[in-house]
């Protein structure tokens, strides 16, 4: 079921995670092997369901930013989204059953709305980024 957006606003906080490695100060300090070093992915951090026991984020862990959800207690990651695509970042609906966010798919940022299990995504056609439940940023 689609339903209007309600007026509760969600604030987001932001966090990002990575991985720098500084180079080797002189020439002694050069390992006499290569080596290679992965960057850890950057993570988006969202509030938690309504109700407490969810935790909504953005993640590109998979090669491109999706949508993830976990337990509050960090146990069962699922990954929500999963395409080509930018997704996030994730804002929860106020009884916790859906979950907005924006995405490039159609090619343009708009604001999409699916159900907190990653079922029935759908375009509101609105453009932009949900700050809120209320709508869209700016």
């Amino acid at each position: 079921m689609r339903t209007a957006f309600g007026t509760l606003a969600l604030i987001l906080v932001f966090a990002g995670c990575g991985s720098t490695t500084a180079g080797p100060e002189t020439a002694a300090d050069t390992p006499a092997e290569s080596t290679t070093t992965t960057a850890a992915p950057t993570t988006t951090a969202a509030p938690t369901n309504p109700d407490g026991d969810f935790i909504a984020f953005t993640s590109d862990r998979d090669g491109d930013f999706e949508i993830f959800v976990m337990n509050a207690d960090g146990t069962q990651v699922r990954q929500l989204t999963d395409n080509d695509d930018f997704d996030g970042p994730p804002v929860w609906s106020p009884d916790g059953d859906f979950i907005a966010f924006f995405s490039d798919r159609d090619r343009d940022f708009e604001i999409f709305v699916m159900n907190a299990d990653g079922t029935d995504v759908y375009s509101t056609g609105q453009s932009g980024v949900p700050g809120d439940w209320g709508g869209p940023v700016g």
